[in-house]
């Protein structure tokens, strides 16, 4: 008796090491959408990974690490870029110190630490005085320079191109990535932060002439950069990783359940013909 409940024991676990093992298949329309847009590719051929995000959004300070994990060990012929959000009026504050830090070539000195302020430190860097002090705390910028660049014609003109950059993709929640300027996703379609680094990952090897992805539905996208977003979340809105779907993990928990049936249907069989 032992023997057939060891059995059972292993026939549930069996389907459960094996999905485990097994690799993520990434699906088109499902885990990321391809998109056409008006793209001007890198002239020297890198790959281009763009992260649209906003300091104030919790999955993005929660995707942050990943991000700088994965930017010590990408291939040498991808170029990574952020983009700040500017989809709410609150949001524009945020993008502009972004692009400041950008202009100084200082963002190694602060971004990280704006995040720290706003997520842990809980901080209210809402306007141009706040974020002036962080600067010069963190990265020794004068105030007056500071205050000069965050009000320059360069500053103001990456700003606008992230409006359009966002209105180009339909982009309206942060953390979203932009893979080669025709593959979008975000942290919820990959499934979690992580297994977003891993798409981010495959798409690239993808644009490189790897292996063709399982087909799906596919967004086409078609707007000029003048085109607004359906729709437009308020500043405390966010997209946040989402319960993956079951997919093949279903499927071997299906097999596994009816393995246990039939063990438990032979022992109970075996128990009637022993008596």
């Amino acid at each position: 008796m032992k023997i057939f409940q060891s059995l059972a024991l292993a026939a549930l676990l069996a389907p459960l090491s094996v999905a485990a093992q097994a690799p993520q298949q990434w699906l088109e329309g499902v885990h990321y959408d391809l998109v056409e847009v008006q793209y001007d590719a890198p002239e020297d051929g890198s790959i281009e990974v763009v992260e649209l995000f906003w300091y104030g959004c919790g999955s993005c300070f929660q995707f942050e690490p990943h991000v700088e994990r994965w930017l010590a060990t990408k291939p040498g012929d991808v170029r990574f870029v952020r983009v700040a959000a500017t989809m709410a009026p609150a949001w524009r504050t945020h993008a502009r110190a972004f692009y400041t830090a950008e202009q100084l070539d200082v963002v190694g000195q602060v971004h990280t630490e704006i995040f720290h302020a706003l997520h842990v430190g809980r901080q209210a860097l809402n306007d141009v005085g706040a974020f002036a002090s962080l600067f010069t705390e963190h990265a020794n910028v004068d105030a007056a320079e500071f205050r000069r660049t965050w009000d320059s014609f360069g500053v103001e003109t990456r700003v606008r191109r992230g409006d359009q950059f966002a209105r180009r993709y339909q982009l309206t929640g942060v953390p979203a990535v932009i893979v080669a300027g025709k593959y979008r996703t975000n942290p919820s379609r990959a499934n979690g932060y992580a297994e977003l680094i891993q798409l981010i990952d495959h798409l690239v090897a993808l644009e490189r002439g790897g292996p063709a992805p399982a087909s799906g539905s596919s967004a086409q996208v078609e707007v000029s950069p003048g085109d607004q977003p359906e729709s437009v979340p308020s500043a405390a809105t966010d997209e946040v990783p989402e319960p993956g779907e079951p997919g093949m993990m279903l499927w071997w928990l299906l097999a596994g359940a009816l393995l246990v049936v039939i063990v438990v249907a032979v022992v109970a069989l075996s128990s009637r013909k022993r008596s």
